[in-house]
């Protein structure tokens, strides 16, 4: 190793040393509200997957609040606000850090359409789409959004949606460190 390397070796220690203190210190400042749309209970596997997604963000930021809108508690909570469901869903989304939707179900492309024509709200969208879905209607819809597409097949493990959204949670912590704001779309 030359002389270069082993200074570019080092230099590299201390600023990865440094962006790891920012995002912990930014980790101890925030608890992001995080709704998380995905398959649905009665979709066994999908929601398997989607409780996955849900443990990955919790492990890697633990004061998230991460919403799942069809538990018991988040709906009676939604339901004192807002008379219907379309209401109660936007409800949510509006006092969301991030959203997340990973679509791969009719309910959450419906849920992702809601969203399209509200500017505040459709700027925190993150959507996990199968490749499927790029040359559909509501892929041609969502290009203006944040969009993160994985293979098919990735969807039978879902690890690649995990890392992903592991990783939109530290931007955010990061982007909230730095006095910046996400902006997706």
């Amino acid at each position: 190793m030359t002389k270069q390397e082993a200074r570019a070796k080092k230099e590299a220690r201390i600023w990865t040393k440094e962006f790891e203190r920012i995002y912990e210190n930014g980790k101890l400042q925030s608890a992001p509200r995080i709704v998380l749309w995905g398959p649905a209970p009665a979709d066994r596997e999908g929601y398997k997957k989607r409780k996955k997604v849900e443990l990955e963000i919790r492990k890697e930021h633990p004061s998230a609040a991460v919403l799942l809108p069809e538990h018991h508690e988040a709906g009676k909570i939604t339901r004192a606000f807002a008379i219907n469901l379309v209401l109660q869903e936007l409800l949510q989304a509006k006092g969301a850090d991030l959203i997340i939707a990973l679509a791969f179900s009719p309910g959450v492309s419906a849920e992702i359409a809601l969203c399209l024509s509200n500017h505040e709200i459709a700027r925190r969208l993150i959507i996990i789409a199968p490749e499927s879905l790029r040359k559909t209607f509501l892929g041609e819809l969502i290009k203006v959004l944040k969009v993160h597409y994985v293979k098919d097949q990735e969807l039978v493990n879902c690890k690649k949606a995990r890392e992903l959204c592991r990783r939109e949670v530290r931007a955010w912590v990061i982007a909230k460190s730095v006095g910046g704001d996400l902006v997706y779309a």
